[in-house]
């Protein structure tokens, strides 16, 4: 751009997301040109340095509490314009994104001023590509949306951005919204988004002042507290995808954890602990087999009908339940309204071959699942329980005692695993965090592990635990201190360990 601008007329320039390097070479060559520029709070000042030194610098800049009012920013800009000054009006990001840039030309073309538009690198995609985090992948997101985070609640439309949101299965970008991103969040998940998405809040992205929380949906506000504006937040899988591409957005980067559950809970809790930068030692202590014996199984099956209630407590007897149900030819019909299960990860599983699970408690404890089954009334009701063999059966119990026929069915068994080396070997190698995800395993844990090591992994070792009846059996081992997660899931798991 090697001509003089022209007089009296106003260039709105987008100056970038915060790194003097990503302002464009027209912006550039416009600021050496112009005789006013009208800036914003987010320009840094290596970017005015691209102003001449006779320019006259007018700071206009917006922010919580502190606004610089529209009406006389566009005052500004006609009366500079109207004494035939070059005018740039110099926004963060681009001018059009979410920058009020488009009132500013309306007004100053009603007013008979010349306008052009120099477009700028937008931070709603630079910030996130900055930290290696991609809006679009070919496995992932096959698009992405940008929303506000303060919306105008003068609009048609209020209100309705976030409940489409909700349902775009792509990548979400909430930029301004840090002060209300509680409450962004919350609405998201309302309106049925899972609130165990991956989610990043970047602030500063583009400079060295850069900070990143890195989170789930139901979690990145408290993650994000002390952060200040300008921030963005990135919400959808793709996040995962960056920290492959950046360690340093890595949280658990050189953490080390040992997870001791069945083969399939291992890897689950492996895979997601990996994806935050964690090595994991997989040590499984329990073996999960299905029950040879399918007479009652089939019986089961074949008189679905005649069932109130199928109850699971764990992945592993839907898995092998739906396997037979399956192999016998099963309608899934037959099923609806019929399923009760403890926890998300059980749910989980109905959920991969589009079963509705009717009852599900709040708290993901077999205790719980019991009070949820004899409050929606169950005397003379007939409940299957479709698990493994206990020693301890409070389930059953209950159910008995509040009136119900039940017909107990062993569809899995777990067996125990491992020996004293593989134990040895494994603490040998110094774990930030021991993991357990069930009573048994924990049991079976400590009946391994040698005599003369005990004591130092007692004072050396943290020990996360799943949930009440893991953590029982841990401090009955000697186990002082013990970190338990909130949600009796795998999810509480990785949340605990980011915590």
């Amino acid at each position: 751009m090697n001509r003089k601008l022209n007089k009296g007329k106003v260039y709105l320039v987008g100056a970038g997301p915060g790194d003097p390097g990503l302002i464009t070479l027209k912006a550039s060559e416009c600021l050496k040109q112009a005789e006013v520029v009208l800036y914003d709070r987010l320009i840094p000042k290596g970017i005015l340095r691209h102003c001449s030194s006779a320019a006259l610098l007018k700071y206009v800049g917006k922010e919580k509490g502190k606004a610089f009012a529209q009406e006389k920013i566009n005052r500004l800009l006609l009366d500079y314009a109207l004494q035939g000054k070059q005018v740039v009006r110099l926004k963060g990001g681009d001018a059009f994104i979410f920058g009020r840039g488009q009132e500013e030309t309306a007004f100053l073309k009603s007013n008979g001023i010349a306008c052009e538009v120099i477009p700028g690198v937008s931070s709603c995609y630079a910030v996130p590509e900055a930290c290696g985090i991609p809006l679009t992948d070919r496995s992932q997101a096959s698009g992405f949306m940008v929303l506000t985070g303060h919306e105008d609640g003068r609009k048609k439309n209020h209100g309705q951005y976030l409940w489409h949101a909700a349902k775009f299965p792509g990548t979400i970008v909430i930029m301004m919204g840090l002060s209300n991103l509680q409450e962004i969040t919350e609405k998201l998940i309302a309106f049925g988004k899972d609130g165990t998405t991956p989610a990043a809040v970047i602030t500063n992205g583009t400079t060295r002042k850069k900070q990143i929380a890195i989170g789930r949906l139901a979690d990145i506000a408290a993650k994000a507290q002390g952060f200040k504006a300008p921030a963005i937040c990135v919400i959808g899988d793709v996040v995962n995808i960056g920290f492959a591409l950046n360690p340093s957005l890595k949280p658990l980067d050189k953490k080390r954890y040992l997870t001791t559950a069945s083969d399939t809970l291992n890897y689950d809790i492996a895979r997601n602990l990996e994806n935050l930068g964690a090595r994991v030692e997989r040590l499984p202590l329990i073996r999960i087999e299905p029950n040879n014996d399918m007479a009652l199984l089939d019986k089961i099956i074949t008189e679905v009908r005649t069932f109130d209630r199928l109850v699971f407590t764990s992945r592993h007897g839907v898995h092998y339940f739906l396997k037979r149900y399956s192999a016998l030819k099963g309608k899934i019909t037959d099923l609806a309204g019929k399923i009760a299960c403890v926890g998300s990860g059980t749910s989980a599983e109905f959920s991969k071959h589009h079963i509705e699970v009717s009852l599900m408690p709040k708290e993901f404890t077999t205790k719980e699942l019991a009070s949820a089954l004899v409050a929606e009334g169950i005397a003379a009701k007939n409940i299957a329980l479709l698990r493994t063999r206990l020693k301890r059966d409070y389930l059953k119990k209950t159910l008995l005692d509040a009136g119900a026929r039940i017909t107990d069915c062993v569809v899995y068994n777990v067996e125990d695993s491992q020996d004293e080396k593989s134990i040895a070997k494994a603490i040998a190698k110094k774990p930030d965090g021991i993991i357990f995800l069930s009573p048994r395993s924990a049991r079976r844990f400590f009946t391994l592990v040698p005599a003369r090591s005990k004591e130092r992994l007692l004072e050396n070792s943290s020990f996360l635990s799943i949930g009440p009846v893991t953590t029982a059996v841990l401090k009955a081992q000697g186990v002082n201190t013990v970190r338990a997660a909130k949600a009796h899931t795998v999810q509480g798991i990785i949340d605990l360990c980011l915590a």
